[in-house]
């Protein structure tokens, strides 16, 4: 005598012998027995019977998942959560909460469409973000309020401005002979005249919160081509930098340096600016970078300053052998 699984009794009890049981099976079953399983087995007498019907449905979602036509699309699936979970954690929780409170309605929306599968405390835990405040974006979205200039209910939010204070911020930051001033200096003048008595903060809140008057994007900075020289001793630097010491009394420091290497050919501290001390440091640099030897191609920048531009360094550029290759530049 054959025993067979409850399993078997309790699939042909439900009628469910065919889409759970494999055919060989069922072959294997005398006819006489499934017979007696299924017309003389109640099924009501089975403990859980009343939800046989999504059981059912259940059990052939997970066979279709399953199934050998799916399997491959069943791995992008797959692969795809992996992926969104992935991103989810290389992402900053700020930037993910920034992100969704600025698109909120949406967000909350889309949520909602998926309520029966996603609960709110399930999307918090997995964007990381507090339930409390998907709640809160719920609240501002699903109850607005138009007696707000921002839509939101007045008791929940009662700390806000009514809509005619708000609209004396639009008519002043629109005016088109104001749209050169500052929301700072706009404000000061509407409260001189009595227009408004909300803060100079309040201004700049509703204003963002609003997007009356969009700030101006930073553009790019033009990029810099700074001089570089390509070896050593082609290209000098001239300067003085100004140091005040503890007595108030101003010390200049005398430089050359090399614009490759940025040594310090020579230097020099002194309490004036004087065409002289300049001329001697010139003088110095060249004889520790070449002593007798001859220089070729070899550039000097300054700037404008009186210890650079005057008689004295001019008269010395035109006695010097190398009077072609040794010529001070301005920046």
């Amino acid at each position: 005598m054959n025993s067979y699984h409850t399993a078997l009794k309790i699939c042909y009890a439900l009628g469910l012998q065919n889409q759970l049981i494999d055919i060989s099976i069922r072959q294997q079953i005398p006819h006489s027995t499934s017979h007696y399983w299924k017309n003389n087995t109640n099924p009501e007498s089975y403990i859980g019977s009343a939800i046989s019907a999504s059981i059912q449905q259940r059990l052939s979602d997970i066979q279709n998942a399953h199934h050998s036509i799916n399997r491959i699309p069943l791995k992008l699936f797959s692969a795809y959560c992996n992926f969104a979970v992935s991103v989810v954690r290389l992402l900053e929780k700020k930037a993910i909460q920034k992100t969704l409170k600025a698109k909120k309605e949406a967000f909350i929306n889309l949520l909602d469409n998926y309520s029966g599968s996603i609960s709110y405390q399930k999307a918090a835990d997995f964007l990381g973000i507090k339930l409390k405040t998907l709640y809160h974006w719920r609240m501002q979205v699903k109850f607005k309020c138009d007696h707000s200039a921002l839509l939101l209910c007045t008791k929940r939010h009662p700390n806000q401005a009514k809509i005619p204070e708000v609209n004396t911020i639009k008519e002043w930051l629109i005016k088109p002979e104001y749209r050169h001033w500052g929301i700072h200096s706009l404000w000061a003048i509407a409260f001189k005249q009595g227009d408004t008595t909300l803060s100079k903060q309040a201004w700049y809140h509703y204003n963002k919160l609003l997007k009356i008057r969009l700030l101006a994007k930073k553009g790019k900075k033009p990029s810099k081509n700074p001089i570089r020289a390509t070896a050593v001793n082609q290209i000098w630097h001239a300067d003085i930098t100004v140091f005040k010491t503890l007595d108030g009394v101003k010390h200049y420091v005398y430089t050359v340096m090399d614009n490759y290497s940025r040594f310090v050919h020579s230097w020099h501290i002194d309490t004036v600016v004087s065409a002289k001390i300049r001329l001697k440091t010139i003088k110095e640099a060249i004889q520790n970078a070449f002593g007798e030897q001859p220089f070729e191609s070899l550039q000097l920048i300054t700037d404008g300053g009186p210890e650079n531009d005057n008689l004295t360094i001019k008269a010395f550029i035109q006695d010097t052998k190398h009077p072609s290759h040794y010529r001070p530049q301005r920046y």
